[in-house]
């Protein structure tokens, strides 16, 4: 079962459109409220990787993104964004 949320933005929507080639849309329809279901999987949970070098480790100096209202969950090194400390 897929939620129906963008995969991007994680914004909720309620209507499906499908729009011909001229732009003039074709149908439009409701959808309901869905949620991901699925296990879990606590292993990989808390492993960050960073986005510049794409290594794991040295956890203490990583950065974390709460950018987005709190969606985005980007991680980066000190030293990979130019910082000696924090």
């Amino acid at each position: 079962k897929t939620e129906n949320s963008c995969p991007q933005c994680k914004l909720r929507f309620f209507w499906l459109a499908a729009y011909t080639p001229e732009g003039k849309r074709a149908s439009l329809q409701r959808v309901e409220r869905r949620d991901q279901e699925g296990e879990e999987d606590d292993d990989y949970e808390d492993i960050q990787v960073c986005e510049k070098c794409k290594q794991v480790g040295e956890e203490a100096t990583l950065l974390l993104c709460d950018g987005m209202n709190g969606t985005c969950n980007a991680a980066f090194h000190t030293a990979c964004v130019g910082l000696d400390a924090v």
